[in-house]
């Protein structure tokens, strides 16, 4: 009986343990702007996005260069973590990382609306997201917090 009670209590506290949800994390930054980068194919029609996936159902990773076989890894990605059409921003963070962070589309298109008239040398656009970990440098941002237009200086890269 009494190892039993031990039992029992031993295993439910590891069902508390390892049940335990993952809370989404905060991420506080400011919108970078890249001019050149790999896009998620946000606003392609559907034959678009059909026609990239059959060249990556076709891709033969040993005739190709580094930067192709870096452009099929990323867009296998995409299609994988069902990234694909979906906009995205690149977001610097209080720590000065950049991470790639995709939204729903309804929750973009404030952040695009900000965009329209951003002037990156006078304006910079701050961000307060509660996002999921796809990996080191993607989330994705289950709700905007915060989205704030202010006076700063827009951080950029060709």
């Amino acid at each position: 009986m009494k190892y039993s009670n031990v039992f029992s209590f031993v295993v439910f506290i590891f069902m508390i343990t390892s049940c335990k949800s993952q809370a989404p994390e905060v991420l506080n930054g400011s919108i970078y702007i890249k001019l050149i980068d790999l896009g998620s194919l946000y606003k392609a029609s559907n034959e678009e996005i059909n026609s990239l996936k059959k060249q990556l159902d076709n891709f033969d990773e040993s005739k190709n260069n580094k930067s192709e076989k870096l452009f099929y890894s990323y867009y296998k990605f995409l299609f994988e973590k069902d990234l694909i059409g979906k906009p995205y921003s690149l977001i610097k963070n209080n720590k000065g990382n950049i991470q790639r962070v995709f939204f729903y589309k309804k929750d973009y298109k404030e952040i695009e609306s900000l965009l329209l008239h951003l002037d990156k040398n006078k304006e910079q656009i701050n961000l307060s997201l509660k996002v999921k970990k796809i990996n080191k440098d993607v989330y994705f941002a289950s709700k905007i917090v915060s989205i704030k237009k202010v006076a700063g200086k827009t951080e950029w890269k060709k």
